[in-house]
């Protein structure tokens, strides 16, 4: 290391000294910013850091890792993804303005995801402009990668194939769009996987495999949840937070980018984990939080209660979905009421008849057996089969006469 920022500063090692020795001699008398980037895979050269600031009086030096240094002198500053227009059931983090409320005033064109978007359609295509037709599209893009940088990059590359919809639709089905051909372009650069795997390849086995199972959440978690679900201790989430895996929020609540999600979702699917065990344990887990939530939801703990369901709705989901294709009935059960009671007290009608009709076609269908003819057949189902349904419809009538069906 010390060889090549001489190289760099066009320096030779003098013949009397070290390498480190020549290059702390040409340091000390100056003022510079010495920038050392993409340093996670330089780690043998901390102490060349180190010795650099301790023999320097007016040397700063600017690292770009993506794991922090933990030296004792490092100021850490994370780099989150750009600001986004909101998502309809939550908030970006806005990094660049003391009033979010100023960026609406704007309309989209204020968040700075949209605007690179835009420069980068307009660098790929200079003569062909997009059009305000385009901005619902470049929204929802925008919002699919949570603000990145590179993968906003590797979206708009591909514009003189597809159009802005197309790319939007593309990026919900996973990673394999967010890709380049580009020759400058340096290898782990090329698309989001390849970047992805070469932060992959540098975790240790133990790392790997708590990775996979922490895919499994949804919208983030809170350390007794990871230490459930994954076996994920406070030193492991830290770890993992030093080498930009996970961000904790100012609430508490850990989250993985949506992108390292699904990446990571994908080693579970490819063996990491014992993918079926996982998601079983992450479904069970929250069928018992939310058990414990019914009793709250209808008394002086409303409140709290519903806040607690509604951070973890993504998890619920995730839980109520596993339920049902696995048709695990006893985690219907536990599920159902908190859902029920939530969803009234929110006033979310709609989504909670799609979720109960859906339910009521799978679990009516014995194992094995083609749909009923009618959802009410019961035939070839178990007594708590029977009950849930009942349960399901009982619920399903209450949301229907409310919306005046």
């Amino acid at each position: 290391l010390p060889a090549a920022i001489l190289e760099a500063l066009g320096l030779r090692r003098e013949a009397e000294r070290s390498a480190t020795e020549t290059l702390i001699a040409y340091l000390q008398p100056r003022h510079l910013l010495l920038l050392l980037d993409n340093f996670e895979h330089l780690r043998a050269g901390l102490p060349l850091i180190q010795r650099l600031l301790d023999n320097t009086a007016r040397l700063e030096i600017l690292v770009t890792s993506r794991e922090r240094l933990d030296v004792a002198s490092e100021w850490l500053l994370p780099l989150a993804g750009m600001n986004y227009p909101p998502l309809s059931n939550g908030h970006p983090q806005f990094e660049g303005s003391d009033d979010p409320d100023e960026m609406h005033h704007h309309g989209d064109n204020a968040y700075d995801a949209v605007q690179f978007f835009k420069e980068c359609a307009q660098r790929i295509r200079p003569s062909t402009p997009l059009r305000p037709s385009n901005d619902d599209a470049i929204v929802q893009i925008c919002q699919l990668v949570e603000g990145f940088p590179l993968a906003i990059e590797l979206a708009a590359a591909w514009l003189p194939v597809m159009s802005c919809t197309e790319i939007a639709t593309a990026l919900r089905s996973g990673l394999d769009i967010l890709s380049t051909t580009q020759g400058n372009t340096a290898d782990r650069h090329r698309s989001m996987r390849a970047a992805l795997d070469y932060s992959w390849r540098m975790a240790t086995p133990t790392e790997q495999l708590v990775l996979a199972q922490l895919a499994v959440f949804h919208g983030g978690f809170v350390l007794p949840l990871a230490q459930a679900v994954a076996d994920a201790d406070p030193l492991m989430l830290r770890t993992l937070t030093d080498k930009s895996w996970l961000h904790r929020l100012s609430t508490g609540r850990m989250v993985m980018h949506e992108l390292i999600r699904q990446f990571c979702a994908e080693k579970l699917a490819g063996g990491a984990a014992d993918a079926p065990k996982v998601l079983a344990r992450h479904a069970h887990l929250y069928g018992a939080f939310m058990q414990q939530r019914t009793a709250e939801l209808l008394d002086h703990r409303q409140v709290d209660a519903v806040q607690a369901v509604v951070a973890e709705l993504d998890n619920m989901r995730a839980a109520w979905a596993h339920a049902t294709a696995a048709k695990d009935v006893d985690l219907l059960h536990d599920l159902l009421d908190s859902f029920y009671f939530v969803g009234m007290i929110r006033n979310w009608h709609e989504e909670m008849v799609a979720l109960f009709t859906q339910t009521v076609h799978a679990i009516g269908v014995p194992q094995g057996a083609q749909a009923p003819a009618s959802e009410n057949a019961l035939a070839g189902v178990t007594g708590k089969q029977t009950l849930l349904l009942a349960r399901l419809h009982v619920r399903l009538a209450r949301y229907l006469t409310d919306l005046g069906l």
